[in-house]
């Protein structure tokens, strides 16, 4: 449960694809780009104050 639409997921995973970070098929999703995939999560955390 992320909160987010299938539109906005399908258009990341898409993006991502592209950059050769995870590669998407049916009903799945393979991850090509385990450190790429954590930087991008840590860009997004807030700051610790």
């Amino acid at each position: 449960m992320t909160g987010t639409t299938l539109y906005t997921v399908s258009r990341t995973l898409s993006h991502w694809e592209k950059q050769g970070l995870v590669e998407t098929g049916r009903e799945r999703v393979l991850i090509r780009s385990l450190a790429a995939l954590k930087a991008i999560a840590e860009d997004m955390l807030p700051p610790n104050d």
